[in-house]
Formats: C-alpha cells, structure tokens, sequence
C-alpha cells in the first residue's frame, strides 16, 4: 500500500504496515503443498480445510487491516511483487499465462500481472494485481478498535460491522 513492503508468510501475529498513505496490518497465509510433511500440523491448516469443504479450495489467503491515511483517488489496486525474477522455462511461462488468463476470463476478474524482465532503471519485478473492490472488505466506525484478525474472522450479530 503506496509502495514495496516486504512481509512475511504464515506468521502467528498480523505484519505491522506503514507508509504515508495507509497504517494498518496483514496476514499472509501460504498452504503448503499437500506432499510436505509439515501440512498436518500448519496453524492454519483448519482454516483451508474449512474453506475446501464450502467449496472454496485456495492456497493463499490474505487478510489486511488498516486505515486509508490520505483519501484514495482513482481505483486501489492491491497485489504482490516479487523481488527476484521468476526462472521459468518457456512451457512453465506459457501454461502459467494461460492459466492467468483463463483466471482472468472465467472470474471476469480485472487483474493485471508480469513476469518481470528488464534490467536496471527499466527492470519490472513479477508482480500479480487487481483491484481492491474485488475483496471482501469488513468496516468498522473510526471510533471502534479493530476486530481480532485471524482465519475465518466472524462478523455475525455485530451492528459495528458490515461486510460489502
């Protein structure tokens, strides 16, 4: 949000984010893939099984919780950039641009995305985004703290929240 952060994957606490233009914290959740050993016992493996079951099978989740310090104009994008190039062989890059592409298409999901390339000034970091009005998005009143974020955070019977 208003420029690079690095953040950290899995963690048990939100990742602290702060720049000029927005305050707040994320949770970046990563499934492991099902052949590492590591899955069984992963804090948030309840929480994508959960999912799995509703129908929604994913193998990122991200959570971020945050106040706009300056009013956004125009469309919010959010996404992910990567700091090192993707090392793609030409059948990987192309089954991965049509998978994206097919993604984009089915979903009727705007989303822009780039393996990178290029080097010094010009050089463009992978990255994958789309617009922040795509999210599911909870909000509170200013005067209210922030609700506990973790997986499968509940918002029911609360007047305070409203989901859009």
């Amino acid at each position: 949000v208003g420029g690079p952060s690095q953040v950290a994957v899995n963690t048990v606490e939100p990742v602290p984010i702060k720049t000029e233009f927005f305050n707040g914290r994320l949770l970046m959740m990563v499934r492991p893939l099902d052949s590492d050993p590591r899955l069984a016992t992963w804090r948030y493996n309840d929480h994508f099984k959960n999912q799995e079951e509703i129908g929604n099978p994913m193998m990122v989740d991200v959570y971020l919780q945050g106040e706009f310090l300056v009013e956004p104009r125009g469309e919010v994008w959010f996404g992910f950039e990567m700091e090192e190039d993707l090392s793609l062989g030409f059948v990987m890059m192309t089954t991965a641009k049509v998978l994206l592409n097919l993604i984009r298409k089915m979903s009727k999901m705007p989303m822009h995305y780039s393996f990178g390339g290029g080097t010094g000034q010009g050089r463009e970091c992978p990255h994958l985004v789309q617009p922040f009005r795509r999210a599911r998005v909870m909000e509170t009143p200013g005067n209210q703290p922030w609700p506990e974020l973790k997986p499968g955070l509940e918002v029911k019977g609360d007047p305070n929240l409203k989901i859009r």
